[in-house]
């Protein structure tokens, strides 16, 4: 699901991470089937959150507990929603899921980053270095002839 259907399924029922999130969930055809599982796996977790969000809302609103049900019951625990709504452990829960996914976009940032470093061919760099302290080098030896 692109943005344009995902929006109009959700609107703005994303967060700005989350809608980031799942804009990176992109994949071809042309993708490892196990990679395309993967990124649909994360839309669903997505999805599924928005939606949690979306029918405690309208239970919040005063919707009908009924037609919330009907409207949301394929896709998250209604039941559960309201028990933790009234026992006031709803966004205790929204809040650590948000905490953990966070702590998981770091860890993957932290892993890319690290296949930054190993991309760097070392070998080069060092090439470079020994280039420049060359190049250095001679002109220091220039500038001591030119005093003279």
């Amino acid at each position: 699901m692109e943005l344009a259907p995902r929006h109009e399924k959700f609107g703005s029922a994303f967060t700005p991470t989350e809608k980031i999130a799942y804009e990176a969930t992109t994949f071809n055809k042309n993708d490892d089937p196990a990679f395309i599982r993967a990124q649909l796996a994360e839309r669903l977790k997505l999805e599924t959150r928005a939606s949690e969000r979306m029918a405690a809302q309208a239970l919040l609103k005063g919707y009908d507990p009924d037609l919330v049900l009907y409207n949301f019951g394929d896709i998250v625990d209604v039941e559960k929603i309201i028990l933790e709504l009234k026992n006031g452990t709803f966004k205790e829960r929204v809040k650590q899921e948000r905490e953990e996914y966070n702590n998981k976009q770091k860890a993957i940032e932290d892993i890319e980053d690290i296949e930054d470093i190993e991309d760097i061919d070392i070998d080069s760099q060092l090439e470079s270095i020994d280039e420049q302290i060359r190049i250095l080098k001679e002109k220091d030896e220039a500038a001591r002839l030119g005093a003279q």
